[in-house]
Formats: structure tokens, sequence, C-alpha cells
């Protein structure tokens, strides 16, 4: 720990920047930490960091520098990924380096390091977060799984705490990723994040428009809203596209029965998501967890090409009978209106009280921690 330590403890968050959301799940930490007494800084890097000043404007703010991918237009970005590999470990050893001048500079008590590998210090408590104990592989190098688990759980164990955002037991959203394999024993569940509730939504109505919820590393990003603004094209169906380009400043743009949007703020977007007719969305986890949090039933899911975590996910929900899935290859907009109201939705429970145990133990441990400097 830093040898000056500040009587209200300070906790820098840094999620990963790759797509909104890392960033959008660390809102609810956020609140929760403030509400609980401590102060929050966050440190991320382009439109993670773009989203955390658009919505928690009152914190500092620190640019960290990270890896952001750019995937490749096609589907088989397996070979992509392995040539990323040398660039992320670099990353994540300049990361490691980066954190301790941090930690000193900002008398920081606590990192918490959303899915950034490097953030662990003696210097300050450090707190993982990730859904993904194993990490899914291409069905043709599934052989490989258990390899790349001990891989996740060398820097996993890293960290003093490892934060899981879904549910203990059978009834869970993250399925094979973090219950197939023995979790690490400093791994704690903290229920399904969101930063938003049910509370922020006024209407029960699910008979608005056509709503995209776009989120993700480009280009596959542009790729999947081309194609909903070209299937549109044909349809007499009126449709709100959120962009998830939060670092965007122009107007929302309104074009016949089409309005096109950067951004949203959480209060609007779920209303926006409850009013809805459908919602398409990537099935990235958080974009899940905002959808079972809201208790949304129409909706598509369309995983990022090759994306093993979202293919997975898109198959489960699927199977489940929670929402639909299509391939973004396959993509027939007229086809998932017509299937909209086919869905159950995520039957699950927050499980909220998780976050605030393990932030309570948090704060009784840096209690303690002070009262013996």
């Amino acid at each position: 720990m830093s040898d000056i330590i500040p009587q209200i403890p300070r906790v820098l968050v840094c999620p990963l920047n790759w797509g909104l959301g890392h960033a959008s799940r660390c809102i609810p930490v956020i609140r929760k930490l403030q509400h609980a007494g401590f102060e929050v800084l966050v440190a991320a890097d382009c439109r993670a960091l773009t989203l955390l000043q658009t919505e928690c404007a009152d914190l500092v703010h620190i640019r960290l520098p990270g890896f952001s991918p750019r995937y490749s237009t096609g589907s088989g970005l397996i070979w992509k990924i392995l040539s990323w590999m040398p660039s992320l470990v670099w990353h994540t050893a300049i990361e490691h380096r980066t954190i301790s001048r941090l930690v000193e500079e900002h008398k920081i008590s606590v990192v918490i390091s959303d899915n950034r590998f490097g953030l662990f210090t003696p210097k300050a408590k450090s707190i993982f977060i990730t859904h993904q104990i194993m990490i899914k592989a291409p069905r043709i190098l599934s052989f490989t799984e258990p390899i790349l688990y001990r891989i996740n759980l060398f820097f996993i164990k890293k960290y003093d705490y490892c934060w899981i955002p879904d549910l203990p037991g059978s009834d869970n959203l993250s399925g094979d990723l973090s219950h197939r394999y023995p979790l690490p024993q400093n791994a704690h569940f903290i229920g399904l994040l969101s930063r938003f509730s049910k509370n922020n939504s006024s209407s029960p109505f699910m008979n608005g428009p056509l709503l995209a919820v776009l989120s993700g590393p480009e280009p596959q990003r542009t790729i999947l809203e081309e194609l909903i603004l070209e299937q549109l094209g044909t349809l007499n169906q009126a449709a709100t596209i959120v962009s998830g380009t939060p670092e965007n400043k122009m107007p929302a743009k309104s074009t016949n029965q089409i309005t096109m949007l950067a951004h949203m703020k959480p209060k609007e977007l779920a209303e926006a998501i409850t009013w809805a007719g459908i919602v398409v969305c990537r099935s990235g986890y958080s974009s899940l967890m905002d959808m079972a949090v809201l208790g949304k039933k129409a909706v598509l899911v369309v995983p990022t090409p090759g994306q093993t975590e979202q293919e997975y996910l898109a198959a489960r929900v699927q199977a489940k009978g929670w929402f639909n899935a299509q391939n973004q290859q396959n993509f027939d907009l007229r086809g998932a209106i017509a299937d909209a109201n086919k869905c159950k939705g995520i039957a699950l429970q927050t499980g909220e009280s998780l976050l605030d145990e393990q932030i309570s133990m948090l704060s009784k441990l840096l209690a303690t921690t002070r009262a013996k400097c």
C-alpha cells in the first residue's frame, strides 16, 4: 500500500476499451462506490473514456492508453486475434508499469480493472472484473480452452480479488464462461451489472419503433449499422439507431422514419428500450445484462463475426428461448420483426446485494488498514 493513505479511500476504475460494454458496466460499480463513501477516479481511453466523461462528469478522468484492436471485415478472426498477441503482451507490460506511477501520484487505495490484465500492483488493493474465467475458442481450436483457462488464471491470481458480474448457481447468465471450470480462490460473484434500472423506464408498453443499439470495435460496428439502414429502406418501419459513438458530437439526424443518434443518456436509452417494438443489439455480455435488468423480451442479438464469446452467448440465449439470434452474414431484419414477440426474455434476479456485500467488505478492510497505519 502507498505510504500516505487518504482518509477518504480513493478508487481508480479502469475499463477495457473494446467496445462500450466494459465502461458501461463500470458505471453501477462507480455509483455504489460513491454511495459507500469512496472517492472515485477513472482511467480509460478512446470511447470508453468519452462515455465515462459523459456519464460521470463529476469524476477525475485520466487517459490510460490500452490495446485497441481493429477487427477484420470477415468472419475468420481467429488468425487476426492470434496476430494481436505480441501487441497485447506489450501493452499489458506498459500498463503494469504505468499503474504503479498512477497509484503513487493520486494516492490510490484500490485499483479496479475491468479486463485490463496489467493493472495489478503491490502498492494498492487490486480487483479484476471479468465474466470470462474461461475463454471460448473457435470450434476447431476448442482443445486449447484448458490452456487459455490456465493463462487467464495466471493473470487473475495477480489480483487481490476477482469480481464476476453474474450469479452463482445454475440460474446464471454467463454459462460456461464463468461456470464450467473451477473458480480462482479470490473470485466473488457480484450480480448482474447495468447502468439501467427498471425505475429508469416509465412505460410498460412495447409497441414503439425498432431500436438498434450498436457497439463494439470497428469496422464491424459500421458494417452492422449499414446492414440495418439498407434493410430498413425496404420496410415501412420507424426506427431509432443509437450508433454507440459518444465521441461524435453531431446532432441527431432524422430522415423519413429513421432517427440517427450518436449516444443517449441512460434514462433516455432505458425508456427507448422499454418503448421499442424490437431491440437489435450485439450479444455482448453487458448488452445482455442491460436487457435482463430492464426485463426486455423482444430482442434480436447479432454477435460480432468471429468473436467467440458473443457467438457462444448468442447461441445460448437462443437455445434458452430468451432472445432471437442471427448471424450478421445472414441478417434478416424483416424476419426478426416477425419473430419479435416469440421470446420470453431473461428471467433472472439481478443479485444487486452481492456487489453491496463486496464493497462493504472492501470498506471494512481499508478502514482496518488505515487504523494500523
